[in-house]
């Protein structure tokens, strides 16, 4: 994803602008590739268009797909393997390529991010439903000789993982940081925050329902012909109550990976509903209306004056935070939490802190490597009297931002 980014940088020049349009054309290739997977599985043009819809127009999905995310490249690497095995499992011949092309956008879906992972619950399916009706053992060896390319992940998580003991994703059902809301409210509050007005949107609700009426329905087929995707969901609801503490109401974007399910359970209960007399038209509304429900729900997100975390550096004093010292410099940035949001509000290079990391060895260290400046509204830093040798001069106030010009005390 980076790369592609860097090769459009490039050509058209670096600017926020034009990795915007890369990140929009990677959200429409996962759309196209949704679209061709639901027309290989199901054989009802109208519920293919409303699948594609609600995987479109999530509220979540339509906001993020503008974002540089590496979850935006996983989520498009799956669904093109999604497409892929269905489309290997259609053909006659079950040709080896497409299932080794199909395993290969799983796995890069899985390197990008971890989670993706569930979704080789599509192939392991599909194994699974082979050794029932006794495929031949050629077809067989296709399935498992593409599980080649599980190698590079394993490899990497396995050298990765074990240096991120500190990584509260990894612990995320055992994290006992106090900061935790306890468990059935981190439930509820994702289901109200983010599951209902968010993943599904508001108007989907009633479809969901239809989905649920829909499974129980066909559940004799939720472990034969279903098996692929019933495997794939039930290591994602594995996924979802494991990290539900960290996801609760803020990370939204760990539902990313729930999304193409969803939008086929989805398809599932907008033909069930379609096919029910007078409530045709009501379902054709309902998908005319779904561009417009996303745009209304995430519209305060694109608004700068809305949910800043640090309206002083983005929306009050950017100019003037901006020009104060030359863009070539290395600064010094706390109190920033996200550890990336103050230097993309500012646009300077160097370091951020979290209120109490910023203590006197640290500090000291960074000068050495070329700290000139140091951007603060960390109450902390201003009241430490440990910090104040490094401060030369004060260059500016600006709301509750202070800049101050660096030395080095020990020379």
């Amino acid at each position: 994803m980076q790369w592609l980014v860097a090769r459009t940088y490039m050509l058209f020049g670096q600017s926020i602008l034009v990795m915007r349009v890369d990140c929009f054309l990677l959200g429409i290739a996962s759309i196209i590739a949704f679209f061709m997977f639901l027309k290989r599985l199901i054989t009802y043009v109208p519920a293919i268009i409303a699948g594609t819809c609600f995987f479109a127009f999530s509220p979540l999905y339509y906001y993020y797909m503008m974002n540089p995310l590496p979850d935006l490249f996983a989520l498009s690497a799956v669904t093109w393997s999604m497409y892929f095995y269905v489309l290997a499992h259609d053909k006659k011949d079950r040709s080896p390529w497409l299932f080794f092309i199909a395993a290969f956008f799983l796995c890069l879906g899985a390197l990008a991010k971890l989670p993706y992972i569930a979704f080789a619950g599509i192939p392991l399916g599909l194994v699974i439903r082979y050794r029932k009706v006794d495929l031949s053992s050629k077809v067989m060896l296709h399935v498992w000789s593409s599980a080649i390319f599980i190698i590079p992940v394993l490899l990497w998580y396995g050298y990765t993982l074990p240096g991120m003991t500190h990584n509260s994703t990894l612990r995320g059902l055992f994290d006992s940081s106090e900061a935790r809301a306890p468990y059935l409210e981190s439930f509820t509050s994702n289901l109200q925050e983010i599951v209902f007005p968010l993943l599904l949107g508001f108007l989907a609700i009633p479809i969901l329902i239809a989905g649920c009426v829909f499974l129980v329905m066909k559940r004799h087929k939720i472990f034969t012909t279903y098996l692929p995707y019933s495997l794939t969901g039930l290591a994602l609801l594995l996924y979802y109550f494991y990290e539900l503490p960290l996801i609760a109401d803020i990370h939204d974007y760990y539902m990313l990976p729930f999304l193409p399910l969803t939008a086929l359970l989805l398809a599932a209960g907008w033909q069930t509903l379609y096919q029910i007399r007078y409530l045709n038209i009501f379902c054709v509304a309902l998908l005319t209306m779904l561009p417009f429900a996303a745009k209304n729900q995430m519209k305060d997100r694109w608004d700068p004056t809305k949910n800043l975390q640090f309206p002083d550096f983005w929306h009050i004093y950017k100019k003037e935070l901006r020009s104060a010292v030359p863009d070539s410099v290395l600064v010094v940035m706390g109190n920033d939490p996200t550890t990336s949001i103050m230097p993309y509000y500012i646009h300077k290079r160097g370091w951020t802190y979290v209120d109490r990391e910023l203590t006197y060895d640290y500090f000291h260290a960074m000068i050495n490597l070329g700290a000139k400046y140091l951007y603060t509204n960390s109450e902390c830093t201003l009241s430490d009297s440990t910090l104040r040798p490094f401060f030369r001069k004060e260059i500016g106030v600006y709301g509750n931002v202070h800049i101050f010009e660096l030395t080095d005390p020990n020379k």
